[in-house]
């Protein structure tokens, strides 16, 4: 009878013990494919939970919670909710008490994390709004611990009086930890700091991702991430790009010739800012004279936008506008620099002629296009100056497919092909590809390469038809006209796509059993 009872107690512990295991196994996999609380959540279940559930049903012969329903009843009706602890000085005792701790402190630490992610999901999601690390501990942890305190009934009096002076040495040690606890706390309840927000910390700028305990973590505009303890963050100013309001002012410096009348310079600049499409018009851009420097007179654009992180891109876009908008109303872009440049008399006239009779050639030819017939001379003259050609051997790529437009590409002599799935289609010498990049930003539908005479072709960039369209509103009509003939001559193909999905049973029965596979 003996004997028959340690058989049954020992494969009752190995039963429990494989079932233990491959229940952790499942919770684990889970936990690397899931991300953020449920994560954390299988985690607990695996590590907590379900050890201590395998011994309870070790221990109290299969039940499962034996460790809570053998607990004697509290006799105490105002406390009736409280877990009595057993205070007998042996291991009998000592291990009820873990089981029944583990078992409180676990379901404790899954309901505040089950909380944590419905508030995710019912809030922050719909907000678009993320809800940073010190955030949830600051409601997961008082609910475990509290929570622990009122249904285990400790008594925190003993702990706290026999660690006073434990407790003094480790707040020396770890006296910058818990400056940057307190710190962050503090931020946090202040609102100063939100995740997603662009911030300024010393000699960093970023925007916030992440907040622990410990330190925020910056994306600075380099897509580089930065580690700042919170108590930097305390006893520096902060600067906030995104509050109280997402609009931040940006300054640019412009310099301009002499020659050239300031009304003049600040109407072209202005037009600029004003179209531009990710410049704020209220409040309106701005455009200052504000220094009679050595060689120029110095202008600065004041203007507002609404997301720091697109800044230096904006920024971009509009100084390369400023230099083609310059170009085409002759306005002059001084620089204190003299270069000399010592070359023979006939050297140089013959590199000047040449010169001439490329931009001579490039105006014949530009001249002489149909889709540019809306132009006057002095139209075509600026295209020409600022056309770049470029010689393209036979089945060198002039375009990828998937690469942004950003430019029109004119074949003036040979001849390119585009690449299509029906075959090539030739494009010969005073045709144009490319167009639809101008008129709005997409990738490239198709391969462009250089034909079997190789090609000379010119590139005129986006900013430089963006001035003669600003100039010429008819222009920006013509080509959207032959762009939207340009695609109807394209073949068209459609693809039906038959979505054949299995039986329901079929797949309850692949999800079951990826769900329940350890592997």
């Amino acid at each position: 009878m003996t004997m028959a009872l340690a058989l049954s107690t020992t494969l009752n512990g190995l039963l429990a013990a494989l079932l233990a295991a491959y229940v952790m196994a499942v919770l684990f996999k889970r936990a690397a494919h899931l991300k953020g609380e449920l994560s954390k959540l299988c985690l607990i279940t695996a590590a907590v939970l379900v050890p201590t559930l395998a011994c309870s049903w070790v221990i109290y012969d299969g039940d499962l919670l034996g460790a809570l329903a053998n607990t004697p009843r509290n006799a105490d009706p105002g406390n009736w909710w409280v877990l009595v602890i057993k205070h007998q000085q042996d291991a009998a005792a000592l291990t009820v008490n873990l089981l029944r701790a583990a078992l409180v402190l676990g379901l404790l630490a899954i309901g505040a994390g089950l909380l944590v992610e419905l508030v995710t999901a019912l809030y922050f999601r719909r907000r678009n709004e993320g809800w940073l690390s010190i955030h949830k501990a600051l409601v997961k942890w008082p609910i475990i611990l509290i929570g622990g305190l009122i249904l285990l009934k400790i008594d925190l009096t003993t702990i706290l009086l026999g660690t006073s002076v434990a407790v003094i040495g480790i707040g020396f040690v770890l006296k910058e930890t818990l400056e940057n606890l307190f710190t962050g706390v503090t931020l946090e309840l202040e609102g100063s700091v939100r995740s997603g927000d662009w911030i300024a910390v010393g000699d960093h700028t970023g925007k916030v991702i992440e907040k622990t305990w410990r330190a925020t973590k910056l994306r600075t505009l380099n897509d580089e991430t930065i580690t700042v303890p919170n108590r930097l963050l305390g006893g520096e100013g902060i600067k906030n790009y995104s509050r109280p309001q997402q609009q931040h002012a940006q300054l640019l410096f412009v310099g301009a010739s002499y020659n050239d009348p300031p009304v003049k310079v600040k109407e072209i600049l202005r037009s600029i800012l004003v179209k531009d499409r990710d410049v704020l018009m209220q409040p309106s851009p701005l455009v200052r004279t504000i220094e009679y420097a050595d060689f120029s007179i110095n202008y600065d654009m004041k203007f507002w936008i609404r997301d720091y992180g697109q800044m230096r891109t904006i920024m971009d876009r509009i100084m390369t506008h400023v230099w083609y908008a310059f170009r085409f109303y002759d306005v002059t872009i001084p620089f204190p620099i003299r270069t000399v440049h010592l070359k023979q008399r006939e050297q140089l006239k013959h590199e000047e002629d040449a010169s001439d009779a490329q931009l001579a050639a490039k105006d014949a030819f530009l001249g002489s296009l149909p889709f540019f017939a809306p132009l006057t001379h002095k139209h075509v003259a600026f295209l020409a100056q600022n056309a770049f050609g470029k010689h393209y051997a036979p089945g060198d790529h002039v375009l990828h497919k998937g690469e942004l437009g950003d430019a029109l590409y004119i074949v003036q002599e040979g001849g390119c092909e585009a690449v299509l799935e029906d075959g090539p289609r030739p494009i010969t010498a005073g045709r144009y590809f490319g167009e639809m990049g101008l008129l709005e930003t997409k990738p490239r539908t198709v391969d462009v390469v250089a034909g079997a005479e190789g090609a000379l072709v010119l590139r005129i960039d986006k900013h430089c038809m963006e001035v003669l369209f600003h100039a010429l509103p008819e222009l920006r009509q013509h080509f959207t006209r032959l762009s939207e003939e340009r695609a109807k001559e394209l073949p068209k193909r459609e693809f039906v796509v038959t979505e054949v999905r299995p039986p329901l049973l079929t797949r309850l029965r692949r999800g079951s059993i990826a769900l329940l596979r350890p592997w």
